[in-house]
């Protein structure tokens, strides 16, 4: 919330899509904002453009075992890291300062190619999301999403 206050005008907004967003941030204050919140252990890679905007899966703790759950879980987030710029250009942007951006710092492994192995040179349509439900719960409503997974349970 301190970040809200210092660089927003004060609200933190919790989203249907399992995140938050910061409102009134100023063009000055981008990077500012963007440091603070990667000190505070949070990003926003993704968060706009022509990418996978997130992968979400159900929260519901009762929708099935635990089992089940964590299998659903595994799938979410390889899909998840799948979709995920490989790009090192938010890092140098944003996060890179004085002798680290002279030099270049590799960042996440990342490599001086700039072409996303998913993506290609085209991109995906603006705000790609996709989701995975557990039934018989929908409370990620799935059929909203561009691409949408149905677990099946036997």
């Amino acid at each position: 919330d301190n970040i809200c206050g210092k660089f927003a005008n004060g609200t933190l907004k919790i989203t249907t899509r399992q995140t938050w967003q910061l409102h009134g941030v100023l063009k000055r204050d981008v990077k500012g904002t963007m440091r603070a919140i990667n000190k505070a252990c949070m990003d926003t890679i993704a968060a706009c453009g022509d990418v996978c905007r997130n992968v979400l899966a159900t929260s519901h703790p009762g929708a099935c075992s635990k089992k089940i759950m964590d299998e659903v879980l595994n799938w979410t987030y390889q899909v998840h890291d799948h979709c995920l710029p490989r790009t090192g250009a938010y890092h140098e942007i944003f996060l890179m300062h004085g002798d680290e951006m002279a030099e270049k710092t590799q960042v996440l492994g990342c490599t001086p190619v700039e072409e996303e192995p998913l993506y290609g040179l085209t991109y995906l349509p603006r705000k790609f999301k996709v989701a995975f439900a557990i039934p018989p719960c929908n409370d990620v409503d799935v059929f909203a999403h561009c691409v949408g997974f149905i677990a099946v349970v036997k």
